[in-house]
């Protein structure tokens, strides 16, 4: 992988150097991310259609992983509201990143991952929280509620046809895609029969509120806490080479700060959440700007740092989250 590093991204970094204007990026940034959401969108519609009692895995045949990269770009609606709301006047925009959010949003509550679906709840309610703190006047708070609204009336039509449209269009077409090695069972852990009466009881049928009503730590972590366990017990000063076996195989750390700190040696981990926390506080500060997108990388990089304590997101070049976090904090550092 350092060999790998060294050769994309100090080429990557050249080019970037020769840009008449680096901070354009952002930009490049955030229209692919809407881009790749609608291609996204488009595949699972007419090659993935959705099982009852299975968690929807999209493009994936991970539904954890399919929620991992849905994560950054509903941080990049948020930062792009944050931006328009506070700045921007076009309201046909605006609507667009409402129905984005909107869609984002139902392909994660069908993933049924209780992480992104948390990380994404606290930044919204952060995004909540700036947004009446920089509308102040009647005016502006008229048109956050007007937003809000829209958002509420909109997530309804939106779950109702693209959840009729994962379960009809592949059957319409005749096309459906499956994996290697992915087996398209019902599984009881998202809950086999969803037929209560009343909300509250299907809520708790869905795998979220199953995990959630656990009373155990492994229950609500999925597992996870044994393989911290694991990392803890082999820590050492140097690092290893390669990753502990668990269960007769190779697992990965499901955490990024005791995953840096197995990898090489535990005193790496303290450069490692300096710079974490140094992202969070740089990108935050970034955010208050009146530079156009200025609060998108401090969602995406929070999101993808937030993700990274419990999922393996600390991989060069395997997905969204580590792309969102790594290039949108070069480019806050390299304002700086």
């Amino acid at each position: 992988w350092g060999d790998v590093l060294l050769l994309v991204i100090g080429f990557y970094n050249f080019v970037w150097n020769q840009m008449r204007d680096p901070s354009e990026l952002l930009w490049d940034f955030v229209w692919a991310v809407h881009v790749f959401l609608g291609i996204i969108v488009l595949f699972c519609l007419l090659f993935r259609p959705e099982l009852e009692g299975v968690r929807y895995s999209g493009i994936s045949k991970n539904a954890s992983v399919f929620a991992l990269y849905l994560g950054p770009i509903a941080a990049v609606a948020l930062g792009c509201l944050d931006h328009e709301i506070r700045f921007g006047r076009r309201w046909k925009y605006l609507l667009g990143l409402v129905i984005e959010g909107c869609v984002v949003l139902t392909l994660l509550w069908k993933s049924q991952s209780a992480g992104p679906l948390l990380w994404i709840a606290g930044l919204s309610f952060i995004w909540i929280f700036r947004i009446f703190r920089y509308l102040r006047s009647l005016h502006k708070r008229r048109v956050l509620a007007a937003i809000m609204l829209a958002l509420v009336l909109c997530i309804v039509p939106v779950y109702g046809g693209i959840t009729w449209g994962l379960q009809n269009i592949p059957q319409m077409v005749g096309n459906e895609l499956i994996f290697k090695g992915e087996t398209p069972v019902a599984k009881t852990s998202y809950g086999m029969v969803v037929q209560a009466a009343d909300i509250g009881e299907r809520l708790k049928s869905t795998r979220l509120g199953q995990k959630f009503s656990s009373a155990s730590v492994s229950g609500i972590l999925s597992g996870r806490n044994y393989y911290y366990k694991t990392y803890l017990r082999n820590m050492n000063l140097v690092g290893h080479k390669d990753r502990p076996v668990m269960w007769g195989h190779r697992r990965q750390s499901h955490n990024a700060v005791l995953g840096i700190a197995y990898n090489y040696g535990v005193f790496a981990a303290v450069p490692y959440l300096i710079m974490l926390i140094a992202v969070v506080e740089r990108t935050f500060r970034y955010s208050r700007r009146k530079g156009q997108l200025a609060s998108v990388p401090f969602y995406v990089c929070t999101f993808a740092i937030l993700a990274s304590m419990a999922d393996n997101v600390e991989q060069p070049f395997v997905w969204l989250p580590w792309m969102g976090l790594y290039l949108l904090m070069g480019i806050v550092f390299k304002e700086e």
